[in-house]
């Protein structure tokens, strides 16, 4: 079937023209986990973690050589392996538990994490031409019937990956992403394994949230269901499950980290169950003890503070 602006053909379609853009129906009785698995890249898992979460989505960023027993038992909805620096090839090549691409959970392999799923089912991997080693910019052409491109159009700007190049497909996948000879993407939609050259979680890739999206709501089915309100309640709940009856002290600082914290406890719990106590040392901003107490105060906290200004100007070490 030809496609138009030249984009690749897809001989294997599992999409069809009634599916929106927008996300399905939030079940927040439903946790929904995807792991990060980290290549040690500097960089690279921290970006993807932040665009994931920013489409409301749980993420854990976990060691590459985290054993597929763990994934399972965490319930893991979704695998996303990050870019790294080294080669599938290479002797000092980080080890992985092949059993990664058969438990049935989508996996989308970036950059290092694309040699691996290439060459775990039987495809090469060799040098990129001279033009395409350095890491930049450039227009590629994706096959925009699969799920992963759904809704962009077949020519994207993406960030490439470095160093590799696929010489041969691995076995039941599918090129889906292509710039001259160069191959950047390939897939098996069967089972819901996903590869590509390029780094969608960079910003010089325009529209690489929107392929995260797609991973995310289309292949692996999420729902998107890590909101706020759903963060509350799972925190709320968690307090309750841990503190039961008894009392809990808080020391607020003024800082975000305390003041939070103490919100939650007099949310998830009664008011004399919450025992909070601040220590104003007299070297925070003007009258910032007074607005933490009434910022506190505003949402029920029954707060003691104690003025220990001479205490902590006359102390030494």
């Amino acid at each position: 079937m030809s496609t138009p602006n030249g984009a690749l053909n897809s001989s294997n379609n599992d999409c069809c023209d009634s599916r929106s853009s927008d996300k399905p129906a939030i079940d927040l009785l439903n946790s929904e986990k995807v792991a990060i698995l980290s290549c040690s890249a500097q960089h690279s898992p921290k970006l993807i973690d932040r665009n994931v979460r920013e489409l409301e989505v749980e993420t854990q960023i976990l060691p590459l050589n985290t054993l597929v027993k763990e994934l399972l038992k965490e319930q893991y909805k979704a695998i996303i392996i990050a870019g790294g620096p080294g080669s599938v090839f290479a002797e000092d090549a980080l080890p992985y538990d092949k059993d990664i691409f058969t438990t049935g959970i989508p996996v989308l392999g970036i950059g290092y994490g694309f040699q691996m799923i290439n060459n775990h089912f039987g495809g090469l991997v060799g040098e990129c031409k001279e033009e395409h080693k350095d890491s930049a910019q450039l227009t590629i052409i994706v096959d925009s019937q699969n799920l992963l491109f759904s809704n962009l159009d077949s020519q994207q700007k993406v960030l490439q990956a470095t160093g590799v190049s696929v010489s041969k497909v691995a076995d039941g996948f599918e090129v889906v992403g292509k710039s001259e000879n160069v191959i950047f993407a390939i897939a098996n939609v069967e089972k819901k394994l996903y590869g590509v050259q390029f780094y969608p979680e960079n910003d010089l890739s325009t529209n690489g949230k929107d392929m995260l999206k797609n991973f995310l709501f289309y292949v692996a089915s999420l729902s998107g269901n890590f909101t706020q309100k759903f963060r509350v309640d799972k925190s709320i709940d968690r307090i309750q499950k841990l503190v039961g009856s008894s009392k809990v002290l808080v020391l607020v600082n003024g800082g975000v980290n305390s003041v939070v914290s103490a919100t939650f406890l007099v949310k998830a719990l009664k008011a004399d169950q919450v025992i909070a106590l601040y220590i104003d040392s007299g070297f925070m901003r003007k009258n910032e003890g007074v607005q933490v107490e009434k910022a506190l105060k505003s949402v029920g906290l029954d707060m003691k503070t104690i003025k220990a200004w001479l205490q902590f100007s006359n102390a030494t070490t």
